[in-house]
């Protein structure tokens, strides 16, 4: 069986490159590991950026991201 491919958000404008989940939470934890390494947090840091957006993983955020797409409007930003 395959995985389904999940987005973060919908591709920006005059593009039809969709930002992938996975893709997104593993350079948010790139980042924030950054960020956290100058405080000795780097590993904690790591995990929350991993794990900041898992929620976007259901099926109901993923047909939202979908609509978004379809009627021309940019999903990413969103805030419920």
């Amino acid at each position: 069986s395959s995985v389904a491919y999940l987005n973060a958000h919908t591709p920006p404008s005059g593009s039809d490159r969709w930002h992938g989940l996975v893709e997104h939470l593993q350079a948010v934890a790139a980042s924030a590991s950054r960020f956290g390494a100058k405080f000795g947090q780097a590993d904690l840091a790591h995990a929350l950026g991993l794990t900041h957006d898992l929620a976007k993983a259901d099926p109901r955020f993923q047909r939202y991201l979908q609509e978004c797409k379809e009627a021309g409007q940019n999903g990413s930003g969103v805030t419920s």
